[in-house]
């Protein structure tokens, strides 16, 4: 089990483990009443008040277990939840490293991934739909986009040289894609970079941690 996975196992079962030492302590009341409730009678005279006193006890404690059942369930699914997180988070770390290592590669394709991930191709888009709410080839589509991005504002390469770089064999159709996310051309997105300093700063700031 890997480190982070384990963190996370441990930070999610303490909340199981607090309900458990909760009913145990429960549990461990009862029976010492239970044993002491001999010595309880001889000093007092009535026992139905015992009687009554224990049945309270015991009513009391069955409607505080089961108060706390909902919270038990609570946990459970908040369980899930964080699991579910973690291996998302995994599973698009791991697709963004093999789209990284293939941005240039123009023959760069889905069944690509299929391979390096061992997965049948409906799964893998089922999980990235999940992830992302979005396709795997608009989700590659956008990577290439995020690093010509940064190709832009980081080298004197010209329009043809970037699309190359990110995958794209025709400059036009590059221009357009990158135009339909960005809402802007390579062009005027590299004037705006370069506009005034302010800007430059925060657009290469959030560039590098795409990167």
């Amino acid at each position: 089990m890997k480190g982070k996975l384990l963190t996370k196992s441990i930070t999610i079962n303490r909340y199981n483990l607090l309900l458990g030492c909760v009913l145990v302590m429960i549990i461990i009341s009862c029976e010492l009443y239970y044993l002491h409730r001999t010595e309880l009678q001889l000093k007092v005279l009535n026992s139905t008040s015992i009687s009554f006193y224990f049945r309270l006890f015991f009513e009391i404690v069955v409607v505080f277990i089961l108060s706390l059942l909902p919270y038990s369930n609570y946990f459970s699914i908040r369980e899930n939840e964080m699991y579910t997180d973690v291996f998302e988070k995994e599973f698009i770390k791991d697709i963004d490293v093999i789209i990284a290592d293939n941005l240039s590669n123009v023959d760069f394709q889905v069944t690509d991934i299929e391979h390096s991930l061992g997965l049948s191709r409906p799964v893998l888009l089922q999980k990235i739909k999940l992830a992302k709410g979005t396709t795997l080839v608009n989700y590659i589509k956008y990577k290439r986009i995020e690093k010509a991005k940064f190709l832009l504002v980081s080298t004197t390469n010209n329009i043809s040289e970037i699309a190359y770089k990110v995958g794209y064999t025709d400059p036009k159709y590059f221009s357009k894609t990158f135009k339909k996310q960005e809402k802007k051309s390579p062009s005027q997105y590299r004037k705006l970079f370069f506009k005034t300093e302010e800007v430059q700063n925060e657009i290469l700031s959030g560039l590098i941690l795409k990167k």
